[in-house]
C-alpha cells in the first residue's frame, strides 16, 4: 500500500539483520542523548552490515565456490551460460554489459545514511530524557520526498494527503536506550497504543531483532484499521518469539543465527476454515569465516513442525485428438489436510577450495513425518 511504503527502509534493515537472545543479565541503561544515539546507530550499522557483506562476497567470489553454485543452479533450464547471451538491437547483436559487482561497504554506508536521514534525524526527536530518546517517523518528510520509493506521491496531491493522514493514524516510534557503552537497544512502538512487537539491537559487534508474534498480530489488526476503519476482525493470531542475529568475533568471523526462540503458533482465517502452523523451538546458524579458503558451516537444530488446514484441490481434466482439446473443471469437496514434519539436527560444511558440501551428524527425530487427509494417513516417512 502506498502510504505505508515509507517505513520499508527501516523494516528491511531490521529483518535482514538480527535479534536479541537475552542470554546476558540485564544491565542498567547508560545515559544517552540524541546526537550520541544517531552517531552510534550509523556507526554500528555501517560496520556490521559492511563486514557481513564483505564475508559473503568473499565466499561468493571464490572460483571453486562459483563452480559449486553452477552445479546446483536451476535458473537456466537449457543448461546454457547466460553470460554468452547477446541483446539484439535493430537487427544487430550487442554484447550485454555486465554490471560492476556491488561494493558491500558502500551498500552499508548507503543503508546507514538512509537510517540517519529517515529515523535518527533531528526533526524526528519526539522526547528525550537522561536514559532514552524517542523518535517518531516524520510523515511530511517521508511522504514529500525525495520520492524514490513512490514517485507518484509527488505528483498526486490526494495520494500525498493520504500518506500524511496515514502517518497520523498509525504513528511509528523508536525508543532508544544504551545498555552498554557504544551499544543501542531500540524498542519499535507501533500505533497510538505504542505496541512493542519488535526489539532491535544495534551493538558495536552485533545487530539483532526479536519479534513478539502475539503483539505483532495485534499490531497487524491496528494497521488494518488504520488503512480501513471498517476492516474486519483480525485475520490471524499467534504466539511465540522469532529472532535473528549477526555478530563478529575477534578474528573477524561472522555468525548469523535465526531462531524460533519460543514455540510458534499461528492461526490464519481462510474462506474454507482456519489454517494453523505450530513449530517447536528451532535454531539455524551460518558461520562465515574471515579467511577466504576456510570452511563455512550451516548448523541446524530444527524442531517439530505441524501445519493443518482445509482446502479444495481441484484441477482440469482435458481430452482431445492433438489439435482440439476439451477441458472439464474438477472441483473436489474441501478436505482437511495435516502435515507433520519431524525435527532434525545436523550441519552442512562448505569447503570452497574443494568445491564440496559435506553433511555432518545428521539426526532425524524418532517420530518421523506424516501427511493426513481427512484424518486418514496418506503418507509417512520415518528414518531409523
Amino acid at each position: 500500500m502506498k502510504r505505508s511504503l515509507a517505513v520499508l527502509p527501516f523494516a528491511a534493515l531490521t529483518f535482514a539483520c538480527t535479534a536479541k537472545e537475552g542470554d546476558a543479565e540485564p544491565q542498567a541503561a547508560l545515559p544517552i542523548a540524541h546526537a550520541q544515539a544517531s552517531l552510534i546507530a550509523v556507526r554500528n550499522v555501517e560496520h556490521s552490515i559492511g563486514l557481513l557483506g564483505e564475508r559473503a562476497t568473499t565466499l561468493a567470489d571464490h572460483e571453486r565456490f562459483a563452480e559449486l553454485v553452477k552445479l546446483v543452479d536451476l535458473g537456466d533450464p537449457t543448461g546454457g551460460d547466460a553470460s554468452g547471451v547477446e541483446e539484439v538491437i535493430d537487427g544487430e547483436g550487442v554484447d550485454m554489459i555486465e554490471e560492476e559487482p556491488a561494493d558491500p561497504h558502500q551498500m552499508a554506508r548507503d543503508i546507514a545514511e538512509e537510517l540517519r536521514a529517515k529515523v535518527f534525524a533531528d526533526e524526528n526527536v519526539e522526547s528525550e530524557d537522561d536514559l532514552s530518546v524517542t523518535y517518531r517517523l516524520n510523515g511530511p518528510k517521508l511522504c514529500e520526498g525525495p520520492g524514490e520509493d513512490d514517485p507518484e506521491l509527488l505528483a498526486d496531491p490526494e495520494a500525498l494527503a493520504d500518506c500524511l493522514d496515514w502517518h497520523e493514524r498509525f504513528p511509528i516510534r523508536f525508543r532508544v536506550t544504551q545498555p552498554a557503552e557504544g551499544d543501542l537497544d531500540v524498542a519499535v512502538l507501533f500505533g497510538k497504543l505504542r505496541l512493542q512487537a519488535l526489539t532491535v539491537e544495534l551493538h558495536a559487534l552485533s545487530l539483532g531483532a526479536e519479534l513478539d508474534v502475539a503483539v505483532a498480530s495485534v499490531v497487524m489488526a491496528e494497521l488494518a484499521r488504520a488503512n480501513d476503519p471498517e476492516a474486519p476482525d483480525q485475520e490471524w493470531t499467534g504466539t511465540g518469539r522469532l529472532s535473528i542475529r549477526t555478530s563478529a568475533n575477534a578474528a573477524g568471523d561472522i555468525s548469523v543465527i535465526a531462531r524460533i526462540a519460543q514455540a510458534l503458533s499461528l492461526a490464519v482465517k481462510g474462506d474454507e476454515g482456519p489454517f494453523t502452523v505450530e513449530a517447536a523451538p528451532t535454531a539455524i546458524e551460518l558461520t562465515l569465516p574471515a579467511a577466504a579458503n576456510a570452511l563455512s558451516v550451516l548448523a541446524f537444530d530444527i524442531g517439530r513442525i505441524k501445519a493443518a488446514g482445509t482446502g479444495s484441490f481441484g484441477g482440469e481434466s482435458c481430452s482431445g485428438d492433438g489439435e482440439a482439446f476439451e477441458c472439464t473443471e474438477l472441483v473436489e469437496e474441501p478436505q482437511d489436510v495435516e502435515l507433520t514434519l519431524g525435527g532434525m539436527t545436523g550441519a552442512l560444511q562448505l569447503n570452497p577450495e574443494a568445491a564440496t558440501v559435506k553433511v555432518l551428524n545428521l539426526v532425524f527425530a524418532g517420530e518421523g513425518s506424516q501427511l493426513k487427509v481427512d484424518q486418514v494417513l496418506a503418507a509417512s516417512i520415518k528414518v531409523v
